[in-house]
């Protein structure tokens, strides 16, 4: 029975990663009995006068008694011809590649010929791809890979060709471990992820950060470590366990510091400042097993925005949220904030052993409540709105008279209603 092996990094392939997926099938290993292949001439296709092919015992892979066939004594251009039986249950159209090793005993500079069928897999390719070298080569395995597509054949057996061009060598090669790759499933259709809505006010909340600028998964994202030390862990865009089409923040951490968490760069809207916002506000998913009762930070640059503490301004650690289930997290904005329009904002659980995802990271607006907050704030609808001398809003333009504040856009001054 011969070992299993893997292939070495070395080993000679024209297969895709994507074709490594399938499963693999032995199809011939040379050992018990066996008929001996058909020896022909790989340039004509026609049976060789000269040259021998026979069961030899060839080590391989740690195997001493390993089995393989051996051609000598040929003319130029030999060739193994062997018809192979699929597995049972089996057509050609269940398999997409074959492989095999071959051993060179004296061969100097050959180049590969493979047929499988009526299709040539392998021919006029140069040696240092295809084939083998000079002496150095000599007594050395090589494994080669080749894709095919067997266009819907139901056929239960094929002919393999094998051999090399030019051969004047007494002691040629052997061929062993002749494998078919059966078709995986396949590939899923690439993922449409919904547009980004960075940017965009929504219901008075400014989305900073969905994530859907990326377009994939696997997205190395920033991190920032409260201590100015090296990070730990990592946060890389990931799909939203309830829905695949929504991307997501993914932080991962085992045996953390505590003090790494999430770091985005936010540019406001022209002329806004982050005392124009009430909360920053993001939803939260705790994977199954993300370590529970943790403190959560937020800060914009090095202003402190949240931080878990009791009613006495100790540090607290709480239920995050429940695993499994999305939630709003938000937290308070200071009026007197003195952070600008552009800046970093750090947000995430200080953990030591982390799984959790941060979509949506949103501003929410601040909605004025006096007539000072009136005449200073900036708002981005474009409708005006007024307000009275107590800070009111009143909606339409008023028909009371009386003197009242309007706001639209960038711009609050007083009217007076006659």
């Amino acid at each position: 029975m011969k070992r299993l092996y893997i292939l070495a990094a070395a080993a000679m392939t024209a297969v895709s990663m994507a074709a490594a997926e399938g499963e693999w099938h032995m199809v011939e290993d040379f050992e018990g009995n066996h008929e001996l292949p058909e020896l022909v001439d790989i340039e004509t296709g026609n049976q060789m006068a000269k040259g021998t092919a026979y069961l030899d015992v060839v080590p391989h892979n740690g195997v001493n008694e390993n089995h393989a066939m051996h051609v000598t004594d040929s003319d130029l251009n030999p060739g193994l011809k062997i018809t192979l039986a699929l597995p049972e249950g089996k057509k050609l159209a269940d398999f997409d590649a074959v492989d095999f090793d071959v051993y060179n005993y004296e061969m100097n500079y050959k180049d590969l010929y493979v047929k499988l069928g009526d299709d040539v897999l392998c021919a006029d390719k140069s040696w240092q791809e295809y084939g083998f070298g000079g002496q150095e080569e000599h007594n050395t395995w090589k494994h080669f890979s080749f894709e095919f597509a067997a266009n819907g054949s139901d056929a239960t057996s094929v002919v393999l060709i094998v051999g090399f061009k030019y051969v004047h060598a007494a002691n040629a090669f052997a061929l062993d471990n002749i494998r078919f790759k059966e078709l995986g499933e396949a590939p899923a259709p690439p993922v449409e992820y919904y547009p980004t809505r960075n940017g965009e006010m929504v219901s008075g909340e400014l989305m900073v950060n969905d994530f859907q600028q990326h377009a994939d998964v696997n997205i190395q994202l920033p991190l920032w470590n409260q201590n100015g030390e090296e990070t730990k862990g990592s946060s890389k865009t990931a799909s939203d366990p309830a829905d695949a089409k929504n991307l997501v923040a993914h932080f991962q951490v085992e045996n953390g510091d505590y003090n790494t968490i999430h770091e985005m760069e936010v540019t406001l809207p022209e002329g806004k400042t982050l005392k124009n916002y009430s909360e920053v506000k993001f939803n939260l998913y705790r994977h199954s097993g993300d370590a529970d009762y943790k403190q959560m930070r937020v800060q914009a640059d090095d202003e402190l925005l949240h931080l878990d503490v009791d009613d006495s301004g100790n540090d607290t650690w709480i239920n995050q949220a429940p695993e499994q289930q999305w939630v709003e997290k938000s937290y308070a904005i200071k009026k007197d904030t003195k952070v600008g329009n552009n800046f970093k904002l750090r947000l995430g659980i200080k953990t030591d052993n982390g799984n959790y995802l941060v979509d949506d990271v949103r501003l929410v607006r601040r909605v004025a409540t006096g007539i000072e907050d009136v005449v200073a704030d900036g708002s981005d609808a474009e409708a005006a709105v007024y307000y009275d001398l107590r800070g009111v809003r009143i909606g339409a333009c008023p028909s009371a008279p009386g003197i009242y504040v309007r706001r639209q856009g960038n711009t609050a001054v007083k009217v007076m209603v006659k």
